[in-house]
């Protein structure tokens, strides 16, 4: 799905993904809903621009707005944190201004409001997102309303955001994820 541009393949995967977010069956399935956001960091960056703009992004934002009325702490705190892998991985993607302004900040400010309650630790990572991705905006307004300056963005501002995400998630402790390379390894004799 990742690397694929099979058009078939895609319309497969999308439906059954939407099936999973949309069936009120599995409304209540939070591993599911987990491994889907986790899916969606993996694949995102590297999809199809129309799958992730068209249903990648607007679904991200959509799971950000049904988690801040979770009450669990834990499962709040579960889908924040994919929520944080995914938006960090599709912040280096190419985004439009309109996707940026009706998808991709609504999502990071819901993000951003479970944070303050959760976990204030991620709340400066999210804030700094949310600066560089409203500055983007400001500048391309800018540039809209003066055609003839030129105006460079802060490609160093994201590349400090990116470096700044790797270590959240290179120093998040690995013990409480199963480790799944293991189960596939064949034992010795």
């Amino acid at each position: 799905m990742e690397l694929s541009s099979q058009k078939d393949l895609l319309e497969k995967v999308h439906l059954q993904l939407q099936t999973f977010l949309d069936d009120p069956m599995y409304w209540d399935q939070h591993l599911l809903h987990v491994e889907v956001i986790r899916t969606f960091a993996k694949v995102g960056p590297n999809t199809e621009p129309k799958f992730r703009d068209e249903f990648v992004l607007p679904r991200l934002a959509a799971l950000a707005a049904k988690n801040n009325s979770t009450t669990n702490e834990t499962k709040k705190m579960d889908i924040a944190l994919a929520l944080l892998e995914a938006y960090t991985a599709m912040s280096c993607c190419f985004m439009s201004d309109q996707l940026i302004a009706e998808a991709f900040l609504p999502g990071l400010r819901c993000l951003k409001s479970d944070f303050q309650v959760i976990a204030h630790e991620y709340e400066d990572a999210v804030n700094n997102m949310i600066q560089e991705f409203e500055a983007k905006l400001d500048v391309g307004r800018s540039v809209e309303s003066r055609p003839n300056s030129l105006s460079i963005s802060s490609a160093g501002g994201m590349e400090e955001m990116r470096n700044r995400m790797t270590k959240i998630f290179t120093s998040r402790q690995t013990g409480a994820r199963p480790n799944i390379q293991n189960l596939f390894q064949l034992r010795k004799k």
